[in-house]
């Protein structure tokens, strides 16, 4: 691709040519017309006042001008012609320059007269002016005889206009390069300072690394035409700084969940190991290891799908799917769990709710709602599941009482790896992804999730497709 100051340079250029190029064929075209018209205006003044000194005495047509007197018709170089017809075609008088050869004769011509190119019999390039004529008689004349019917014809060459022309030609052309090639030149120079605000801002660009990303660039000193290239590299650059800083606070969270379950197991192989213990002993540092592996291999499951779902590597399908189904399906994996804390489950579902979407990405998505309401619910507490149709829209409510979530934090909930019950960040058993991987699974799927926490302690998360 060329670059943006050739494209500008050349088009600007080729338009300047091309104005100065059909300005002057307009300008040509215009002094040729007027050049052309003064040329046969005098010839045809000429021809008219030659015509008027033509006279007829008895039978015999008489000229008051004498060629000794216009030495035009008798010089060698470059002469003029002039010849007189009669009515029936036949040549009465012509010019000594002729030769005895006869002029183009046209039948087309009037009082008024007719003008036409032709080659002259030198072949030099003419013009020829024809007047039909009525012979003035002289006093001397018979009473009877009639006035005749004549034509009479003035020729001249057009070699003079022509050299104006050509020297009009040369001059435009030399006026049209010499212009073109200054204009080109001051567009270049033009061009080079205009664009220096993009050098500019490319320089700018270059020097921004992924520790500068916190930088913007001044738009107050940037030209007009930039300031949506510059406003939209802001917003980029400020993107991006969110998502680097995003990278680091969940890479710094990463290592530090990761740290709690390692050092858990180390510690416990550690005091096992420290002195010879009994075979229950064993088993039950086996089986602490264990759970803590079970809730390690939880959490980077957890860190997976999000990272797939962030990339948007699994395709979404679409199938339809009994909500209400799917909710106690869902439900079944933690119902043991709820009926051992003793909750009271309420359930109010709308009759044959359905709705096309990817069952396994709902399902996964009600059962982290679940766990977090049966995890976070006080012993004897209650869990409230709602499903129902509002404007056309399915909304999944699941809310638990207990709920130590203060208002100003409802909005961290989603947040990757926040905890809001200071007694559990500690016990190694929640890392504070659930509701993050239900926030990107429900984007995905189209819809939007919100929490709520109330006064009476109630938490509750709202699912909406």
């Amino acid at each position: 691709m060329p670059s943006l100051r050739r494209r500008l340079l050349v088009g600007t250029g080729l338009g300047t040519a091309f104005a100065l190029m059909a300005a002057g064929i307009a300008l040509y075209a215009l002094m040729r017309t007027s050049l052309q018209q003064d040329f046969d205006n005098t010839l045809r003044e000429k021809a008219e006042t030659l015509a008027s000194m033509i006279e007829q005495s008895d039978e015999r047509i008489e000229l008051e001008f004498t060629e000794a007197d216009m030495v035009e018709f008798e010089r060698t170089l470059r002469p003029e012609y002039f010849q007189v017809w009669l009515a029936d075609g036949t040549a009465v008088e012509r010019s000594s320059s002729l030769d005895g050869q006869d002029l183009l004769s046209f039948d087309d011509c009037t009082n008024k007269a007719s003008i036409h190119s032709i080659r002259l019999p030198d072949g030099r390039p003419g013009r020829i002016v024809t007047i039909a004529i009525t012979t003035r008689l002289d006093d001397d004349t018979h009473p009877r005889l009639r006035p005749e019917r004549l034509r009479f014809a003035l020729a001249r060459d057009i070699l003079d206009v022509n050299a104006t022309l050509e020297q009009l030609a040369l001059v435009l052309v030399l006026i049209g390069v010499l212009t073109a090639v200054t204009t080109i030149g001051l567009l270049a120079l033009l061009i080079h300072v205009g664009l220096k605000p993009v050098d500019q801002l490319a320089r700018d660009i270059s020097g921004i690394d992924e520790k500068l990303l916190a930088m913007r660039n001044d738009r107050a000193t940037t030209p007009r035409e930039l300031r949506p290239i510059v406003n939209q590299l802001n917003n980029l650059f400020g993107r991006l700084d969110a998502a680097f800083s995003r990278e680091k606070t969940m890479t710094a969270d990463v290592a530090h969940e990761l740290r709690t379950p390692l050092a858990g197991i180390r510690s416990t192989l550690e005091v096992t190991l420290s002195r010879q213990r009994d075979s229950a002993s064993y088993r039950e540092a086996i089986s602490t290891c264990l759970s803590i592996t079970i809730q390690t291999q939880k959490l980077v499951e957890n860190l997976l799908a999000i990272v797939r779902h962030d990339a948007q590597s699994e395709p979404i399908g679409k199938e339809s799917t009994n909500i209400e189904a799917m909710l106690r399906d869902a439900w079944g994996a933690f119902e043991v769990t709820a009926r051992e804390k003793g909750l009271h489950v309420g359930w109010q579902i709308e009759t044959d709710l359905a709705i096309d979407t990817d069952h396994q990405m709902l399902s996964t998505v009600l059962s982290n709602l679940f766990e977090n309401a049966v995890n976070y619910t006080d012993r004897s507490g209650s869990v409230m599941i709602e499903a129902g149709r509002r404007n056309g829209t399915l909304e999944i409510c699941v809310a638990n009482s207990g709920g130590q979530i203060k208002p100003e934090d409802v909005t961290r909930v989603f947040d990757r790896f926040w905890r809001g019950d200071i007694a559990r960040r500690k016990d190694g058993a929640h890392c504070g992804l659930g509701l993050s991987l239900c926030k990107t699974i429900v984007e995905r799927l189209g819809g939007s999730i919100t929490a709520r926490s109330l006064p009476e302690d109630e938490f509750s998360i709202t699912v909406r497709l």
